[in-house]
């Protein structure tokens, strides 16, 4: 009570010192207060009486600038709880009515058209009427702008169209949204009776973001009468629908848009008949930007039922033949192929196109192409066996002649073209070094405090997990010197439980004997039962949440790497101190372990009965070159069955295989790194299911990189910046498969390239030294950290470079496919939403040409194959430049591409132009 009073005594004080004009301030304030409390209790009476029609009249005559005060008081007036369904709706329309902010009012109207059957209330529209047109235009624009209540906004804006209300959005929106307003089984119906929903569904076919809406809703709802709605069930329906969906597929929509477009396509399932009718329109989508579009055209031109005219279709393949699709490109050569079979297509005119498609920058389509010219070359008229005369003399040097002979051409002189000299003789790599075990205690204390600071190799961490397990800590000194570091309450260690950092000093502590937390071994889902997917991985525990209903959360177990190296680190927590002996400890500095001391450690096997620990045996194997683990095979050395499960060993005989990779461009989710997109990464489709305590299996399991990216991110092993040892110790373990490495890296290396500093050094030196050749996956993580915003890691970069081209392990041509799969765009005008940097990729390889002849040689290798996509990367003057430098210092010339060629032949002054007329002057 004293407190009260005191507090009133301050409060009086405070008034006496305002000036007049303050305390009319504060007087007129508590007058709007009490007005619009009074507001409120008049509403509320009305809201608990169930009274719609009073509680419009209630709100309507609100001028704007008390909305806000009585929509406050009105929480405080109305009982939150226990109001049953009519009340429920009364006290939505009266938030309607007071709402200033697009939300609330989009909020409103979904609590009073939740039921997807429901219409707006009479009341609703009597408020609309009330306030007049300006408030309804304005409130109808806002609902459109953000994302929300997408089916309950378009039923109550229809409704107002319907009463003369509101003119119908222009939004796209209006057509997107309204494949949310019903459900689809109740379409056909709806559409006979509502001419305005049927011209929203059609109208649909012309907005980018419809298509998006069709995959989404697909899962929960029927096609076939999504389908019957928009046809009427009719011939001259089908027909007009299908010409709608021809012109859809040809407009610029992204390509995830298009694909729900051509599911459609799928449901409406066209006929061969309905086909030849729009067999034009069809031939015309064949020079479409979207590769989705261009593959489901030459589908339907492929069927037996569907005829088209023969002209037009070879028209439009020279566009076809050019695209970087070299799927796409195959597709269109057996169409014309099987076109001229069956006697469509004129020699002369197949001849003339496929001749244009001769390109020797990519000899596989090259060699198809040649195989389909064969067939018809010899019933083509001399003067279209000239023009393929011409155009081999014009593209091809040194295998002209060879081609021609081929294709059954008369041989003769091929343009002169100098022929690139042969790069240097790689130099073998030197031997890793051997890697010493710790001697004592007081040496394992002072490497324990170098590595949490970064003052350490990247063998260190080994050695030091080896001196863990092999002492004890006996003496005070041991546990001072650590203290410090490895206190419990140390803040400066502060970091996500999973990374490797913290890992680690957990498992120091457990060592010195300080208690830990548990150990997980999977990542928390938190949703609703909706959301947890049927086929939940095994081990999944559900619970719910106490405080909000129908929530769950739920622990799946999880082998991105972070994960794997946390699981090995909690594995070595029950060894610590204990003397035991780790197989996986290498024997040389890059990660690798000998053979015959992997044999040797297993001689000493644990007690009987025992198995040597999951990350322990998979780590070593890993560790183990392919090739000396074969021969410990074949000699009855190492029996792998005795170690790990047999899908185990299966998985590990594919670790280092070339041709086990795909490149796949991926639906990018959303992270708070940055919004939803795309990404290219490289993949082993079919591999075994990955396990958080079987590192052979989960490292193997490159579907995290597609699907693991929030686990990625919730725990990335990068997030300590004074200690990358995460993707460090990563290289140590797949020392033998630097594919796989880069592979694992993607989420990192899209994601932050712009960080200000990366400590990512180690990696590139493993990239670097690499006794493995260097293939996809390799090259394209290369060319993602040459392109980093730290110039400390471009340096090392270049570095890498050179070294993996001075030993022979890095190929020009495979590094300039990551080139061109990354940096160029694609049919539909993006390569990747978050593409290297290519100012900062060319300074990487001009810093990497200057080291050696090896490096120069690779990276001119390199440029030489991304020239032909130059033309359509923006930007790209200083990388044709850095092209024609160094093809003039090693004396090669380098035919230009036809598109640059056009760029170089163009009246332009452009830095493009006038660095492709120099590259154009290295042919001589």
């Amino acid at each position: 009570m004293a407190d009260t009073e005191s507090r009133l005594g301050d409060d009086d004080q405070l008034l006496a010192a305002l000036t007049e004009k303050q305390r009319s301030l504060v007087r007129r304030m508590e007058r709007l207060q009490a007005m619009a409390r009074a507001d409120a209790e008049t509403i509320s009476r009305a809201i608990i009486a169930a009274d719609q029609a009073a509680v419009v009249e209630a709100v309507a005559p609100l001028p704007a600038g008390r909305r806000s005060d009585v929509g406050s008081a009105l929480y405080t007036v109305v009982p939150s709880t226990g109001l049953d369904s009519e009340q429920t709706a009364a006290f939505a329309i009266a938030r309607l009515g007071t709402a200033t902010e697009a939300w609330d009012m989009a909020s409103s109207l979904a609590s009073l058209l939740a039921v997807p059957a429901t219409e707006a209330p009479p009341a609703v529209l009597d408020l609309f009427r009330a306030r007049g047109r300006r408030w309804t235009d304005s409130v109808v624009r806002g609902l459109f702008r953000p994302d929300w209540y997408r089916g309950e906004v378009w039923r109550a804006v229809a409704a107002l169209v319907q009463a003369d209300l509101a003119d119908e959005p222009d939004s796209p929106a209006w057509a997107t949204w309204s494949l949310h307003a019903y459900p689809w089984e109740d379409l056909p119906g709806r559409v006979r009776s509502d001419p305005q929903l049927a011209r929203s569904l059609r109208h649909a076919f012309d907005v980018p973001g419809a298509g998006l809406v069709l995959s989404v809703c697909a899962s929960t709802q029927r096609p076939e009468s999504l389908v019957e709605a928009l046809t009427g069930g009719t011939d001259e329906g089908r027909a007009d629908v299908l010409d709608a969906l021809i012109g859809t597929l040809g407009n610029p929509f992204t390509e995830n848009d298009l694909r729900g477009w051509k599911e459609f396509a799928g449901w409406l399932a066209p006929t061969d008949d309905e086909l030849a009718g729009h067999a034009a329109s069809v031939v015309a989508l064949l020079a479409a930007p979207s590769r989705v579009s261009v593959g489901w055209a030459q589908a339907a031109l492929a069927r037996d039922g569907v005829r088209c005219d023969a002209e037009s279709l070879v028209d439009v393949s020279d566009a076809v033949l050019a695209r970087p699709d070299k799927g796409l490109v195959r597709a269109q050569l057996r169409l014309l192929q099987r076109r001229y079979a069956e006697g469509d297509l004129a020699a002369d005119s197949l001849v003339r196109v496929l001749a244009q498609g001769l390109d020797p920058d990519r000899p596989d389509l090259a060699r198809a192409t040649a195989a389909v010219l064969r067939e018809a070359l010899p019933a083509a008229g001399p003067e279209a066996r000239r023009d393929v005369v011409a155009v081999i003399d014009a593209r091809f040097s040194g295998t002209g002649d060879a081609l021609r002979t081929e294709l059954g051409l008369p041989a003769g002189a091929s343009a002169a073209v100098a022929e690139p000299i042969a790069p240097p003789t790689p130099v073998d790599l030197p031997r890793a070094g051997a890697v010493e075990s710790v001697r004592d205690v007081d040496e394992l204390v002072d490497l324990l405090a170098r590595i949490p600071v970064g003052d350490s190799a990247p063998e260190d961490l080994e050695r030091a997990l080896d001196g863990l397990v092999r002492f004890r800590p006996e003496d005070a000194r041991t546990l001072t010197a650590l203290t410090h570091t490895f206190h419990p309450d140390q803040p400066t260690l502060t970091a996500p439980d999973w990374t490797m950092a913290a890992s680690f000093v957990d498992l120091v502590r457990a060592w010195l004997g300080v208690p830990v937390g548990a150990a997980v071994d999977g990542v928390r889902r938190r949703g609703g039962s909706i959301d947890r997917p049927e086929d939940a991985p095994p081990g999944a525990a559900v619970a719910p949440e106490p405080w909000a209903s129908g929530t769950l959360t739920w622990r799946e177990p999880s082998w991105v790497p972070p994960m794997l190296t946390y699981r090995r680190m909690v594995e070595l927590r029950a060894v610590v101190g204990s003397g035991a002996l780790l197989l996986s400890t290498p024997t040389s500095s890059d990660g690798s372990i000998d053979g015959e001391a992997l044999v040797r450690r297993l001689a000493q096997a644990p007690e009987s009965g025992a198995r040597w620990a999951p990350h322990d045996v998979g780590t070593a194997l890993l560790r183990l070159e392919p090739s000396t683990r074969a021969e410990l095979e074949a000699v009855g050395a190492l029996s792998l069955h005795e170690l790990v499960s047999a899908s185990t060993a299966d998985a590990l005989r594919t670790l280092g295989v070339e041709d086990r990779w795909v490149r796949e461009t991926m639906d990018r989710p959303f992270t708070h790194y940055a919004p939803a997109g795309r990404v290219t990464g490289w993949f082993v489709p079919g591999s075994a299911r990955g396990a958080p305590d079987d590192p052979v299996l989960g490292w193997l399991d490159t579907s995290t990189v597609r699907t693991g990216w929030h686990d990625h991110f919730s725990v990335v092993d990068w997030h300590d910046a004074r200690w990358g040892a995460g993707p460090r110790h990563w290289a140590t373990v797949l020392v033998h498969d630097p594919d796989l490495l880069g592979a694992h890296l993607l989420p990192l290396l899209s994601m932050y390239a712009d960080r200000p500093r990366a400590d990512l050094l180690p990696v590139l030196r493993a990239l670097g030294s690499s006794r493995a050749p260097l293939h996809g996956p390799a090259s394209a993580a290369l060319v993602r950290l040459a392109a980093f915003r730290d110039v400390t890691v471009r340096t090392g970069a270049a570095e890498a470079l050179a070294g993996a081209a001075r030993s022979g392990r890095l190929d020009a041509d495979v590094l300039g496919e990551e080139l061109l799969a990354l940096l160029v765009p694609d049919a539909d005008g993006v390569a990747d939403d978050l593409p290297p940097k290519l100012n900062r990729l060319v300074e990487t390889l001009t810093d990497a040409a200057r080291i050696d002849d090896h490096a120069e040689a690779a990276v001119l290798g390199a440029l030489r194959v991304l020239m032909t996509g130059a033309h359509r990367l923006r930007g790209s003057a200083d990388a044709v430049e850095l092209t024609a430098q160094l093809a003039e210092r090693r004396g090669i010339g380098v035919e230009l591409p036809e598109g640059l060629a056009a760029v170089a032949a163009s009246r332009s002054s452009s830095h493009l132009a006038v660095a492709a007329r120099r590259l154009a002057a290295t042919v001589r």
